[in-house]
């Protein structure tokens, strides 16, 4: 008789969850890596443009020694938001440049960089997302890793990806002082938000 009764709810359990399986839950975050696989197939439905941040892990004196990754995370999530795409952890671990010296820096050369972030570039062509981005900021050496990856890759495989340095191009959009500040406290609080750091003054 229990047994019947527990086959009985089991039954009528699977009975109520199961249309819950065949659906999809909105966006609740941007996030590839907090998404699951259902919304990711669905998001590929209707796009395919990823944002991969990269930077360095060194001294950056009284500041996070993330700080070269954690800026640039921040402009792929906003960038992200503005544009319906997805964004995802890149490259934390980038060639640092003269901070090598220093105890807080990881070094890591531009090669192996290239090698690291070409196998993420193939994983995601191959996912579908054929729009990717890599986005730096506030690290000199990153176009050493980022312009040699997006080069070779559409050499090989004819699908171009896109590097943007904000240090270079922000410059070029000749932003006001006040939309120049904003673009800035915007990212800040975005990485604020995301990795509960200080701002820094």
């Amino acid at each position: 008789m229990v047994q019947l009764i527990t086959l009985g709810i089991t039954g009528f359990t699977a009975l109520a969850i199961g249309p819950l399986w065949g659906q999809v839950r909105p966006l609740h975050t941007r996030d590839l890596t907090r998404l699951s696989q259902v919304q990711v197939a669905e998001y590929l439905k209707r796009s395919d443009i990823i944002f991969i941040p990269m930077g360095a892990v060194e001294t950056n004196g009284i500041m996070p020694s993330d700080r070269d990754y954690v800026s640039p995370l921040g402009m792929s999530i906003a960038m992200a938001d503005e544009l319906d795409a997805l964004y995802m952890p890149g490259l934390p671990w980038s060639y640092p440049g003269t901070t090598m010296i220093a105890a807080a820096t990881v070094n890591i050369s531009p090669s192996q960089g290239v090698s690291y972030l070409r196998a993420v570039a193939e994983s995601l062509l191959r996912q579908g997302f054929r729009r990717q981005v890599y986005v730096s900021m506030g690290q000199g050496p990153a176009p050493l890793t980022g312009g040699t990856l997006v080069r070779e890759f559409y050499d090989e495989y004819h699908v171009p990806l896109l590097y943007i340095d904000i240090d270079t191009y922000l410059p070029k959009l000749k932003l006001a002082p006040d939309a120049r500040n904003k673009t800035h406290v915007r990212y800040a609080l975005f990485s604020r938000t995301n990795y509960r750091y200080p701002m820094q003054g």
